[in-house]
């Protein structure tokens, strides 16, 4: 008897381990397959559409600094071209990610008119057109709060060759200069909307080129500050 029941507790001993080895097994594979559904959604949501164009309707105002001339664009418009790239594999509390933009080329260009008499005093009417171009790098904070949402914003530094052109006069002037951009977006899949706010100041030198010259501008060797509102449309890939 007393061998009878030192069988069925080892039996039952032996079976409880093995039912609970299998139960540990189940829960390892449910574990790894959770995982790899975790991992094949990161690396889709995450690890593509990292690449952007934007293309955007610029609000821009000009300034001069000596004479509080002041005076807005009749048009603006910008594009740029770029990629971000994340600086963590997988994402904080499974939705946030901080990454490095880099913008390989940013162009915006803007048109004045009737330009204030006190910064060009040789005529009331004035047709100025004015355009930088650089690139733009700085740090990124990114959430994914559900599916393919993704909410945005950034900082970055522009350092760009920006450029006055006098039309009526064919004066132009430039110089390489620092701009400061500070916005957001919000994304869906392929598409996003963007607001982009961008300052800088510039001390453009005059400069001769064929025909270009400015020796009766009085805008010559002006330090002029430019802050811009940019409102854009985005395309990730």
């Amino acid at each position: 008897m007393k061998k009878f029941l030192l069988v069925l507790v080892m039996l039952s001993f032996g079976l409880g381990s093995a039912l609970a080895q299998s139960q540990e097994e189940v829960a390892d594979a449910k574990s790894k397959k959770r995982n790899e559904r975790m991992y094949l959604k990161y690396n889709k949501v995450w690890n593509s559409k990292k690449g952007y164009v934007n293309l955007a309707y610029v609000n821009q105002t000009l300034s001069d600094e000596a004479t509080d001339a002041s005076y807005d664009a009749e048009w603006g418009a910008a594009i740029s071209w770029g990629k971000t790239f994340y600086l963590h594999k997988r994402p904080l509390a499974r939705m946030i990610k901080f990454g490095l933009d880099w913008t390989w080329l940013d162009i915006n260009a803007a048109q004045y008119s009737y330009v204030d008499s006190e910064l060009f005093k040789d005529r009331e009417r004035y047709d100025l057109f004015q355009a930088e171009a650089g690139m733009q790098v700085g740090p990124s904070f990114t959430i994914n709060p559900v599916h393919h949402l993704k909410l945005s914003v950034y900082y970055r530094l522009t350092p760009s060759y920006a450029a006055l052109y006098d039309m009526e006069n064919e004066s132009y002037q430039g110089k390489f200069g620092l701009f400061t951009s500070f916005g957001g977006a919000i994304s869906w899949k392929l598409i996003s909307l963007g607001i982009e706010m961008r300052s800088g100041k510039v001390k453009y030198d005059a400069l001769e080129y064929g025909k270009f010259s400015n020796d009766d501008s009085d805008a010559s060797h002006s330090k002029l500050s430019t802050e811009s509102v940019r409102f854009y449309l985005g395309f990730r890939f």
